[in-house]
């Protein structure tokens, strides 16, 4: 029975139909595939097309079933005469041509386009330790930007990646620089020195997305992956996972069960909060002005309003509460506070969120003086994520600050290692060296950082404190003139410069217009403790070291080691600041 069935389809030529059908569709499909790259159809008319293809695959057996093409066109198939002792198969030999034609046309299309690789036809990976950078998305069309979800989409990405083992992903701020549309990619990750580079285009359009992303082997050009996705903007987690999977794919790389599990953890379920999110990171890595560092904050009090289990975003805020006491925007007593509270909350909803338990570790060091819980967060950050530079940059100042400044410096380098392509490790590092009294190092890196980025305020203000240590006032107080309120120790600069040029009426007229100006605004008393330690009138620094406790100014913990403060070291007042700020033993 079941022969004879066979064999009435193979009268009836239903195999021939079926090989032909596949064939075209095949080729459609390819053809399509084409077109669609090359005119940006979106993704939906390849899986109109698919769809159709497939539906259309049972009409053309029934037809092949009931049907025959006849040279008087197409007539009723009629079934197979009883008692015959063999079928006799109507000769079709031009359809067998045409068949053979197709399957020619096919294979030569596959033959053209495959890259044969001996055993393997996947894409060879590059060889060596995987180093990968994600540079900013661009838009999709050039004129409709919108840079918080080109540089959210990167960002994402990198924070994801940054989590396996087997890969080291260049940071948010040494990539940031390729933002331009016109980059080329390969000389990018030429100039990152990384052995892979992930980039692409993405663009919202209403409730749509649409994303383009493409892997790159930095050494010989070829594409390891390419993906396009045209999507609900609800779905940005289901691409940003297809996009993180295809990488570690490409890659080569083995992930272990836990990070699998990391890999696959979505930051939120609520494409709102995460918008909201976007945004607040975007302003966060632009804080160099006080307006962005509150818009960065405005969103993310935003995102956790609307998802109060967004961990990332808690400690976003947790972070840009904290810098604002550093730059004195705030009063410290008023955003440290407010800053432990949503690092708390981060680390109760994601205990292995190296960001928050690094900016819990900063809020003991500068707000609560505990030494030991910041170092305990310090080394927990570091343990979650090895590569995070901020971790390594707080321990750091941790050490020096306590008087360990050779371990502190090797943190410190550490950091610039992690990031040899971002400045703000730079500047930090130049920091430890000035503690250390290192200064013609710390001038020298810091004049290289301004060579690149001229209105670098944390440089600038950092060089005006070692020009005055190297005796080259004049330089300081040009420095000095346009970073007060904007960077650290920002309104103690030009004072501490005419202090210790001997011009003593002038410093003294300077930290009067401060005291006055503290009337009216927030300025650190440790700023003007510190112009009155240039000064030598100790009597007037300790008194305005103690108000800096009330505060608490949030430089105070730097006291130690901080060489403004050197003439004071031997007045028995000294180890009474010591003993109040809770300092481990030398």
């Amino acid at each position: 029975m079941q022969a004879g069935w066979l064999a009435e389809l193979r009268r009836r030529n239903v195999h021939r139909v079926l090989i032909a059908y596949l064939a075209v569709a095949w080729l459609l499909a390819q053809v399509a595939e084409f077109l669609s790259a090359a005119f940006d159809w979106p993704a939906w008319v390849l899986r109109a097309l698919v769809i159709a293809l497939l539906l259309g695959l049972p009409a053309a057996l029934a037809i092949a079933w009931f049907f025959e093409w006849t040279p008087g066109g197409l007539v009723r198939e009629e079934p197979a005469p009883r008692g015959g002792a063999a079928l006799r198969l109507r000769p079709h030999r031009g359809f067998d041509l045409a068949i053979a034609a197709l399957l020619v046309v096919a294979l030569g299309y596959f033959a053209a386009n495959h890259e044969w690789r001996g055993d393997d036809s996947r894409p060879t990976p590059p060889a060596g330790p995987a180093t990968l950078a994600v540079l900013p998305f661009k838009p999709v069309v050039e004129t409709d930007r919108d840079e918080a979800l080109e540089f959210g989409m990167a960002d994402t990405m990198i924070l994801r990646l940054s989590g396996i083992a087997g890969v080291a992903v260049r940071p948010l701020s040494s990539v940031r620089r390729y933002s331009a549309l016109d980059t080329d990619p390969l000389a990018a990750g030429r100039e990152l020195g990384v052995r892979s580079v992930l980039d692409g285009s993405v663009q919202r359009n209403g409730g749509r997305l649409r994303v383009t992303a493409r892997l790159l082997n930095v050494d010989d050009g070829h594409q390891l992956w390419s993906g396009r996705f045209d999507e609900q903007y609800t779905d940005i987690f289901a691409v940003q996972d297809s996009i993180a999977d295809r990488v570690t794919a490409a890659l080569a790389l083995r992930l272990s069960p836990v990070e699998q599990q990391r890999l696959a953890r979505r930051p939120t379920s609520d494409t709102v909060a995460y918008d909201l999110f976007l945004n607040g990171r975007y302003h966060w890595n632009r804080r160099s002005s006080p307006v962005s560092l509150q818009k960065a904050i405005d969103y993310y009090r935003q995102a956790v309003a609307r998802d109060p289990r967004f961990a990332l975003a808690y400690s976003g805020l947790a972070d840009a509460l904290a810098v604002q006491a550093v730059f004195a925007a705030r009063e410290p007593r008023e955003v440290y506070p407010a800053a432990l509270q949503a690092a708390e909350r981060a680390l109760q909803l994601d205990p292995d969120l190296a960001e928050a338990h690094a900016t819990r570790g900063h809020v003991r060091l500068n707000f609560l003086h505990d030494w030991p819980g910041a170092l305990e967060d310090f080394d927990e950050a570091i343990r979650h994520e090895p590569r995070y530079a901020m971790a390594r940059v707080w321990r750091g100042f941790w050490l020096v600050f306590t008087g360990r400044t050779d371990e502190g410096l090797d943190e410190l380098a550490m950091a610039v290692e992690l990031e040899p392509h971002s400045l703000p490790p730079v500047v930090t590092y130049a920091r430890g060296l000035y503690s250390a009294r290192r200064q013609g190092e710390a001038a020298a890196a810091l004049e290289r950082v301004i060579d690149v980025e001229p209105d670098n305020k944390l440089a600038r203000a950092l060089l005006a404190s070692i020009y005055v240590e190297l005796g080259r006032f004049d330089e300081a107080l040009e420095l000095a003139a346009d970073v007060e309120g904007k960077a650290p120790s920002g309104y103690s600069l030009a004072g501490i410069a005419l202090a210790r040029a001997g011009r003593t009426e002038e410093a003294r007229a300077e930290v009067n217009r401060l005291i006055e100006l503290a009337q009216h605004r927030y300025v650190p008393a440790y700023d003007i403790a510190s112009i009155y330690a240039a000064l030598g009138d100790a009597d007037n620094a300790f008194q305005w070291l103690d108000r800096a406790f009330s505060e608490p100014s949030a430089l105070l913990g730097s006291f130690r080691a901080d060489p403004v403060m050197d003439p004071l070291r031997g007045d028995p007042r000294y180890v009474e600041v010591e003993r109040r700020l809770r300092l481990p033993e030398r």
